[in-house]
């Protein structure tokens, strides 16, 4: 009884995953015996919903969106070409963003690390490498946008 009541109360996360590539979204159709994922670990964990996908490529998030909706039987979620457009809300129903999983590309994590700490969210993750330069990777440390990044997910517990 008492469980109950504390799932009733606990928070859910919404998570909005940058980048439908392997490590964003794909990785969810394939046959692996683990988690490997953003869209699948946040499907699995009863404190995160898969709220919203971004990625610049507007015709790639369009066959992933179809793919998720089709294959996997999910709708609710919203796709964005921008963390901006996202952030505002168009279409979130009010929700809003609370971590970020970035799997963009290390060409722009540290662009979109940098953009999560601008508009305050709670929490971002990224894939390593989060960035391909000394000076972004201590520029993000200065500013608290960033701590301590993992360097192998494969060793960490299951979702």
């Amino acid at each position: 009884m008492l469980e109950k009541q504390r799932r009733k109360h606990m928070k859910t996360y919404n998570v909005a995953i940058v980048g439908c590539g392997s490590m964003g979204v794909e990785n969810m159709f394939e046959d692996f015996p683990f988690t490997y994922s953003f869209a699948e670990a946040a499907l699995r964990n009863p404190k995160t919903r898969f709220a919203v996908i971004i990625d610049a490529d507007k015709y790639k998030l369009e066959a992933v969106n179809m793919r998720i909706r089709t294959e996997r039987g999910i709708s609710d979620f919203h796709t964005y070409t921008s963390l901006e457009s996202a952030v505002k809300g168009e279409g979130t129903d009010g929700r809003m963003i609370d971590i970020v999983c970035c799997a963009a590309g290390p060409q722009v994590n540290a662009e979109v690390i940098r953009k999560v700490k601008g508009f305050c969210l709670c929490g971002v993750y990224c894939e390593k490498p989060f960035t391909l330069s000394l000076s972004d990777a201590d520029d993000l440390v200065r500013r608290s946008a960033c701590g301590l990044p993992p360097h192998q997910r494969a060793l960490e517990p299951p979702v």
